[in-house]
């Protein structure tokens, strides 16, 4: 909280986010509607990774420099006062979006300059982890044998989880994107979103229905520019399409 006994009054601040991991880059972007006098923004990157940006509002200075094994970009903002079209959601304002061409999760490599290069990357992390066991397809035939039609079964499925599964997150390196085992999950009686809804497409199929992952964005407020593709998401949900109508698996833990 800032106090002053009258305006105007000046804050200086400086900070530094050091990111251990190639994929999830912060855009520069502020979180409340105060002028600017003056503020800068640095990406500091290995001279191998190619880092791609959109800048969201005009009037930026970007520089290119070279330093000792690093690479950089910088923006500079001067006397910047919020216009109504620069507020989205919650005061959110963004300025920079940034993020690596190709970056590396575990032994996993991928790309962001595409949707379908992210999406191919997301499916070789997941696809393994959907499988269960005979035992566990029979507790599932059974659980849904008095459900009729596709849209019955499908949300038997999702009630079923949501009500004997219990939300438990431990993301541990690659446990951050990559989901556990379902015939863990379905075992151990618990799990995060993704876990849940990994569960629930396992458990789709078992029936004989399909169903996927959606990525989305539940907790961050800033929009997502759908021609700049990059980690714009923080929650998975699960999706299935019957009859060209939408079935939705929303955690609910």
């Amino acid at each position: 909280d800032l106090v002053a006994a009258q305006a105007p009054f000046v804050v200086e601040a400086r900070w530094t986010v050091e990111i251990d991991n190639a994929f999830f880059w912060p855009d520069w972007a502020f979180e409340d509607s105060w002028p600017r006098r003056v503020a800068s923004y640095e990406v500091h990157a290995p001279p191998d990774q190619t880092v791609r940006w959109r800048e969201a509002i005009p009037g930026l200075a970007r520089t290119d420099r070279e330093e000792a094994r690093r690479d950089i970009v910088r923006w500079d903002l001067k006397d910047w006062t919020p216009r109504d079209t620069d507020i989205t959601v919650m005061g959110m304002h963004p300025l920079v979006h940034v993020a690596p061409e190709e970056f590396k999760v575990g032994r996993l490599k991928g790309r962001t300059d595409s949707w379908d290069a992210l999406g191919r990357w997301y499916w070789s992390l997941t696809k393994d982890q959907i499988r269960l066991s005979s035992n566990q397809e029979n507790a599932i035939e059974k659980h849904v044998k008095d459900k009729v039609g596709d849209r019955a079964r499908a949300a038997a499925l999702k009630d079923w989880i949501s009500d004997q599964w219990r939300y438990v997150a431990i993301e541990v390196g690659l446990g951050g994107w990559r989901p556990n085992r379902a015939h863990d999950v379905f075992d151990n009686r618990y799990g995060d979103c993704k876990d849940a809804v990994f569960l629930w497409i396992a458990m789709m199929r078992a029936i004989g229905l399909d169903a996927f992952p959606a990525l989305v964005r539940a907790r961050n407020p800033l929009p997502i520019e759908s021609d700049f593709p990059k980690d714009w998401f923080d929650h998975v949900i699960g999706v299935a399409v019957r009859e060209d109508k939408y079935i939705r698996f929303r955690n609910t833990f």
